[in-house]
């Protein structure tokens, strides 16, 4: 007998003298070059991911490799929303292996993005996420801002001018265009 691909045999389903039914599985042939990392994208970020866009694939083994998106679900799971997404890794040697748990990364566009605790996020009168500020004259206005992710220590948000004096502690009684007094913070500013 002769496999169709090359690879390794996983598991030998047959012994030397069995006999086997058609269509009976006598191994099982696992071909590791290239691997495939297969993970889930949110419905949220799906639109900034493309097919042949470059991905880094790290294996809780600690390994790191370079990848490819190769296929992009073009419907989401309908209890998660998530679309599938596979990274096609080239993998010669054999070192990764398959089922082993994996964490890809995408590198997507750069943006600027303030670092806030989520705690100062707050709702406008039309139900929008955002922060309440303070201009130039000491009033107040509302920034309507985009989660773009999290940390341990707090959420990286768009949509806020580069410098803005964010209200930190009562935002939720004060209104648009209400005067007050800014005792001031700094916040951090990345890419």
């Amino acid at each position: 007998m002769r496999s169709p691909i090359d690879g390794i045999i996983k598991s030998p389903m047959a012994n030397i003298g069995a006999r086997l039914n058609v269509g009976d599985a006598c191994a099982t042939v696992v071909d590791t070059d290239p691997m495939t990392a297969i993970g889930q994208v949110s419905e949220v970020d799906i639109a900034k991911i493309s097919v042949g866009m470059a991905a880094e694939v790290e294996l809780i083994t600690g390994q790191s490799f370079d990848g490819v998106v190769r296929y992009i679900s073009p419907a989401a799971h309908p209890d998660t929303r998530t679309f599938r997404i596979e990274v096609e890794v080239p993998n010669p040697d054999g070192i990764a292996r398959d089922g082993v748990t994996a964490l890809t990364r995408l590198p997507l566009a750069s943006e600027k993005a303030h670092k806030i605790s989520p705690a100062i996020l707050t709702l406008n009168d039309a139900g929008q996420v955002g922060l309440r500020a303070v201009d130039d004259d000491n009033t107040t206005e509302f920034f309507p801002v985009t989660v773009l992710g999290g940390e341990q220590d707090g959420v990286w948000v768009s949509g806020l001018p580069d410098n803005v004096t964010v209200i930190t502690v009562g935002q939720d009684y004060v209104t648009d265009g209400q005067m007050v007094e800014p005792v001031l913070e700094t916040a951090e500013v990345a890419q």
